[in-house]
């Protein structure tokens, strides 16, 4: 059971943290503003065997000193079986309560903001071992893990369209063919890179100055991972104001923005996008009742992806 506000506060006083500022709640917990510049969060479901990996992970991001800040977490404690962590603040306004939801372009400040993150994301290759983190709750194997993050992300495709397949299939009615084409360049895709991705770098998860400065990116974990930094291009080109009505042109605009800053093939972006989709189509709903399967489910629907995935062979 998700522990409510109320509850977590206890917790948190079992603890001997009192006094904390409620800030918000989220997918995996509720946030609480601590002294000395720290953030308690009281994770929904997630075990201490869970959150550990993610404190290794978030200590490797350290390593690859980003010109932003990115979480840390200080320590990892249980109590009653709920899993509290201890992290910094990280300093800025979240990007998302500086747009317009029915915005027809991205402002310059937020186009500018996320091509700068994927840019610095590019640029920066880890060296030596890399933390392994579930992907939307699905530890990979060890053999997926050695072939690459393709393989990885592959892996968890494919447990999931064991899991929602019939569902997909009813949504987008030639959807194993749709499947199969995307496994087909994917698995003709080249070795990527050891760079940081982060996954889901929504306006939410990008922090600003008042100059429009990035100054922190958070939330890394549901869909981190190190691989290809395209992966990340791919996704914050589609989810950036995914909702709102305009937001196939915004689309188009990242997409062709990250072609000629960061030199991405607007044709594996897509292919990267269709993969995004079927992963991520239940990732909030079991029954697919909520707006985010029905904009994955568009998203496999879309003309440009699909002519790119009928295609022989994709531009790499």
């Amino acid at each position: 059971m998700i522990p409510t506000v109320e509850t977590a506060r206890q917790k948190l006083s079992y603890l001997g943290i009192k006094d904390v500022e409620y800030i918000a709640s989220g997918m995996e917990g509720h946030v609480f503003r601590l002294e000395h510049q720290n953030v308690a969060k009281v994770w929904h479901r997630k075990a201490l065997e869970e959150v550990t990996p993610l404190k290794e992970f978030h200590e490797q991001l350290q390593t690859l000193y980003f010109p932003f800040e990115t979480p840390l977490i200080a320590q990892v404690q249980k109590v009653d079986g709920t899993t509290i962590s201890i992290e910094k603040v990280l300093p800025g306004t979240s990007m998302r309560t500086l747009m317009k939801d029915d915005e027809v372009e991205p402002p310059s400040f937020a186009l500018e903001a996320v091509l700068s993150v994927l840019e610095v994301l590019k640029g920066k290759k880890l060296s030596g071992d890399k933390v392994h983190l579930p992907i939307l709750g699905v530890m990979s194997s060890r053999e997926a893990r050695a072939k690459g993050a393709i393989a990885v992300l592959l892996e968890v495709a494919h447990l999931k369209v064991k899991r929602y397949g019939d569902q997909l299939r009813c949504s987008v009615p030639d959807f194993d063919w749709l499947y199969d084409r995307t496994v087909k360049h994917l698995l003709e895709a080249e070795v990527e890179e050891m760079q940081a991705v982060h996954g889901d770098l929504c306006p939410e998860n990008i922090l600003l100055d008042e100059h429009g400065k990035v100054t922190a990116v958070l939330d890394w974990g549901m869909m981190s991972l190190f691989g290809d930094s395209m992966l990340d291009a791919s996704f914050a080109c589609g989810i950036y104001n995914m909702y709102g009505p305009h937001h196939r042109q915004i689309d188009a605009i990242f997409l062709t923005a990250c072609g000629a800053r960061l030199g991405y093939s607007r044709e594996r972006l897509l292919l990267f996008r269709a993969l995004y989709a079927i992963i991520q189509s239940n990732a909030f709903s079991e029954t697919g009742s909520d707006g985010h399967y029905a904009w994955c489910v568009e998203t496999l629907l879309r003309e440009d992806i699909r002519s790119v995935l009928a295609r022989g062979r994709i531009t790499l």
